[in-house]
């Protein structure tokens, strides 16, 4: 394994910084249940007494780093929705940019595992269910006022369910295309995994009249985010 370049955050010591990330790259390599303190102390090159005085345990540790990963995120999200796009495209292109997040950042990619791997018992694994979800069904209710989104199928009401059921269906794509990247020959490119996903969700989404523009912002999307996480 290839040691990371260690990220030094203000107000944070080296050796706290450097047992953080290498708990995030161990944690993103082999999971949470095979994530030993002694392979984090190993790579971190510090003693055992060294970890303990900075984090009591690696439940600590993996706290901390979903806490960096939603710092990441919340600032693609910042980004994405300052774009002035439409909504469905503005959906489209956060969750690119936090596939191309999770690629390129080793606290995205250890957060992300963890948000899997971890039960949502855990209060900040539930927060962050809980925020990309009602973040996606916001975009998903405002892109269907727009005109962007098919109308709900059913009563008027079914709206907002509808709009909740699309944005786990999107949370699970996201999910999915971080799992199914690493089937896939770039055991990293999650970017691709969830354009063919966007591809298979959009027709059965929006009108007619816009495959081709979402067809068009997919790819461009997906191309820009790619050129984003290249060495």
């Amino acid at each position: 394994m290839t040691r990371v370049q260690m990220t030094r955050h203000d107000g944070g010591s080296g050796t706290r910084q450097e047992i953080l990330a290498a708990a995030a790259e161990i944690i993103g390599a082999y999971g949470y249940p095979s994530a030993s303190v002694d392979r984090i102390i190993t790579l971190a090159q510090v003693k055992p007494g060294e970890l303990y005085a900075q984090f009591d345990s690696k439940d600590t540790l993996a706290r901390e780093i979903i806490a960096v990963r939603e710092q990441h995120a919340a600032q693609v999200r910042r980004a994405a929705a300052a774009s002035g796009a439409p909504a469905l495209e503005t959906l489209i292109d956060e969750t690119m940019a936090l596939a191309a997040l999770r690629d390129g950042d080793v606290f995205c990619l250890a957060g992300d595992r963890l948000l899997r791997e971890v039960d949502d018992a855990w209060e900040e694994v539930a927060a962050s269910r809980r925020r990309d979800r009602a973040e996606f069904s916001r975009l998903l209710r405002d892109a269907r006022k727009q005109g962007h989104v098919l109308p709900a199928a059913g009563a008027p009401d079914s709206t907002g369910a509808t709009d909740d059921a699309l944005a786990q269906v999107v949370l699970a794509a996201m999910i999915g295309a971080g799992i199914g990247a690493r089937t896939m020959r770039d055991a990293r490119d999650a970017v691709s995994v969830l354009e063919s996903l966007w591809l298979l969700l959009v027709p059965g989404l929006v009108p007619q009249s816009l495959l081709p523009r979402y067809h068009e912002a997919i790819g461009s999307s997906a191309r820009h985010h790619r050129r984003q996480r290249l060495p």
